[in-house]
């Protein structure tokens, strides 16, 4: 089964177990950080056991050039014409760290990585 949704990530609700695999992709640029964190909690909250999450988020570019560590950001007067803020790698571990995320396998490409997460749960491992 597949459903689609179609929301502020802000708004999302969550619905315990009703997801075996949530994909993510070049969303959480455009969220402050504790609006990151709040969504992650909620899409962990909805995962079923054994369930995935797959990040997909832009990098730096200066990772590519050894900078890994900085964030870059946009603004409607810049030349995208939105706001949104591409952070390093560490701090979106960080991110999933707060969000009682577990990095379970992560794929650098030049300015994009993609990361398998499973929530970390009090009874134990998800068990993948």
């Amino acid at each position: 089964r597949c459903s689609f949704g179609s929301q502020r990530l802000e708004d999302f609700s969550a619905t315990p177990g009703a997801f075996g695999l949530i994909w993510l992709q070049w969303v959480l640029q455009y969220l402050v950080d504790a609006d990151v964190v709040a969504f992650l909690r909620k899409c962990a909250a909805s995962l079923d056991r054994g369930g995935c999450l797959v990040i997909k988020e832009n990098r730096p570019s200066a990772a590519t050039s050894g900078k890994a560590s900085r964030f870059e950001f946009d603004t409607p007067a810049g030349p995208n014409g939105r706001f949104d803020i591409t952070r390093p790698d560490a701090h979106h571990a960080w991110l999933f760290q707060q969000a009682g995320l577990e990095v379970i396998h992560s794929e650098h490409f030049d300015e994009v990585t993609t990361w398998q997460l499973e929530a970390r749960r009090a009874d134990g491992p998800t068990g993948r």
